[in-house]
């Protein structure tokens, strides 16, 4: 098993695959920390990133309740909220690198399902903008 950068080395006797990922606004890339290593830009042109979890609990009533939540709302790894993450959601936005005519007043649906407006002004401006999300099971649902 390796991280989001190939690491650790074969050599290492570190046990734990660890990937953390930070996006960053300013330069609007996606960047990637793992094992405790420098983190590398491993995707540009990002103009939105979210990460959300699918959590099922069981209800007062004994139904199952199965929402959608923020890593604020899970909270801590100690926290107990972890063991009924079933599921994480990733939303990205990108967009292109050449500069087309969009029409005025064109919109896109960003992460958080909202229309929007394509940006007018700065790096991202007269560029088409695309929505990609996917939704990665990491255990059985009970």
């Amino acid at each position: 098993m390796r991280n989001c950068l190939g690491g650790p080395k074969d050599d290492s006797t570190d046990q734990i695959v660890k990937s953390v990922f930070t996006f960053t606004r300013g330069d609007s890339t996606l960047r990637c920390n793992g094992n405790d290593t420098t983190d590398q830009p491993i995707l540009q042109n990002v103009a939105d990133f979210q990460v959300r979890y699918l959590q099922q609990s069981d209800g007062a009533t004994g139904d199952t309740k199965i929402q959608y939540v923020t890593g604020d709302t899970v909270g801590e790894a100690d926290s107990g909220n972890w063991s009924k993450v079933q599921a994480v959601e990733i939303c990205m936005v990108l967009y292109g690198d050449e500069v087309i005519d969009i029409p005025a007043g064109s919109q896109y649906t960003d992460c958080s399902d909202q229309k929007v407006n394509f940006p007018t002004s700065g790096v991202a401006a007269r560029r088409m903008h695309l929505t990609f999300r996917n939704v990665f099971q990491l255990r059985s649902q009970g």
